[in-house]
């Protein structure tokens, strides 16, 4: 009989290790959900003439989508990490949560450096960059450009909705902090008492 190999983490096909690029790509796909369904809500609301009230009212509600979606996927892989530390398949970090989602900035940070270089100049790249901005931030990028005259420090603004996002995640997920279940179940047993 073949002598079984030792398990690793990377070895055995039936443990899903997290690396740090998952929980990036994760991040990243979060984003491009709120950017489409911002976009979507765009195009479906363009022609009713509704105004700036509802671009602000569309942010709000699509930033709300990036940050429950981030921070659902985030929670599911720190619990799922939580299982892979406990059998000694990876070791624990604790700052995986925040250093994840500001690697996953990285992309937006340099958009903001190449806006601000080329602001003064009318060249292509500082439209490019802007592009690039909205793609990345779509929902918030409305509040950004109002914003913009007041100070170029609101460009940063969406930079850290990810990292406090995912380091809270990660940090409930991973101590199994019944976040959503305290607030569901207590409003549960509430309702209850009133019947």
């Amino acid at each position: 009989m073949a002598k079984q190999p030792a398990v690793t983490a990377h070895g055995d096909p039936n443990v899903m290790v997290s690396p740090m690029s998952g929980f990036i790509r994760m991040h990243i796909f979060a984003e491009f959900g709120a950017l489409a369904v911002f976009v979507l809500a765009e195009l479906l609301f363009l022609n009713m003439g509704f105004g700036l009230w509802l671009e602000i009212l569309l942010s709000v509600i699509c930033t709300l989508f990036w940050v429950a979606v981030d921070f659902r996927s985030t929670l599911n892989a720190a619990m799922r990490d939580r299982n892979l530390v406990k059998f000694h398949y990876i070791k624990y970090d604790k700052w995986k949560g925040l250093k994840s989602g500001l690697y996953a900035q990285i992309p937006g940070l340099v958009i903001i450096i190449l806006i601000w270089v080329t602001n003064r100049t009318s060249s292509n790249v500082n439209e490019w960059a802007r592009l690039f901005y909205f793609i990345f931030y779509a929902p918030v990028s409305t509040l950004v450009g109002h914003l913009e005259n007041l100070s170029q420090l609101f460009w940063l603004l969406p930079l850290w909705i990810c990292p406090l996002v995912s380091s809270l995640a990660y940090y409930l997920g991973y101590n199994e902090v019944p976040f959503l279940a305290k607030i569901m179940y207590s409003n549960r047993s509430r309702n209850k008492k009133l019947r």
